[in-house]
Parts: structure tokens; sequence; C-alpha cells
């Protein structure tokens, strides 16, 4: 999938600062994304997640939240018995970038990490890696 193709993926950007979401946003849109779910916790991620009118395609999200981390949301997506999750492409987005927290980020399954801050020139070639390549987990 090209870049081009970034209007057809329905994103969910899960962040617990509003000013970040923004900032996911406004990236993403400036890379032609047009579907884009915000939710302020990994909690009503899931939420937005499980809900059948909402196809996500692509989720972002924060490594470091109140209640379940991106950590812990991205294992509960990958070990969601009601859904095929397995292939989907999961981006953290972290302020904290040591190869500690990047490698427990990987072991949960995200198929890539962005570190804070970063441009929206790196999160659009991020997500073009995943589309293209995406994680097999096993």
């Amino acid at each position: 999938m090209a870049f081009s193709d970034f209007g057809k993926l329905h994103f969910l950007v899960i962040d617990d600062s509003g000013f970040t979401r923004k900032m996911m946003r406004n990236a993403l849109t400036a890379n032609g994304a047009i579907s884009i779910e915000e939710a302020p916790d990994a909690v009503e991620g899931l939420k937005i997640l499980k809900n059948a009118d909402n196809e996500i395609d692509f989720i972002l999200v924060d490594q470091e939240m109140p209640v379940l981390d991106g950590v812990d949301f991205t294992q509960m997506v990958r070990n969601s018995p009601a859904e095929d999750y397995s292939q989907m492409p999961i981006i953290m987005v972290s302020g904290l970038a040591e190869d500690e927290q990047i490698m427990e980020a990987r072991e949960a399954g995200v198929t890539s990490f962005v570190a804070k801050p970063y441009a929206s020139q790196e999160l659009k070639i991020q997500i073009q890696f995943a589309i293209r390549d995406p994680r097999t987990l096993s």
C-alpha cells in the first residue's frame, strides 16, 4: 500500500495527552489520512477497537498511560480471543525510547516504535513500513 492510500485507512490514536493526540492527528491528516478515531486512554481504545462499527486498520498508542499502558494494551489486542488482531499494525509512540522500553514494546507485539518528539515524515515512514511489511506474530 503506497502513501497515497492513507486516506483509505481507519486510524486509532490512543494517548492520554490531548495535545499529543492533536499532534498525531495533524501528522496523519498532513499525510492524507481522513478517518481518525481518538481515545484518551487504553481502556477507551479497547472499547473503540471492539465496537463493530469502527473498522480500525491501524493503531498508534502511547507507551506511558494511567490504568493500562501501551504495552498492556498491545498484549490485550494481540491476545484477544474474540477478534483476530494478530496482524493489526500497532505503532508505539513514546518519549521513553531506551533499548529496554523498545524491546518491551516489541516483545508485547508492536509493529514499530516511534520516539517522541517525531517529525511527520518519520511517522509516515513507519506507517508505510508497517503496511508494506507487517510483523508476523506467532
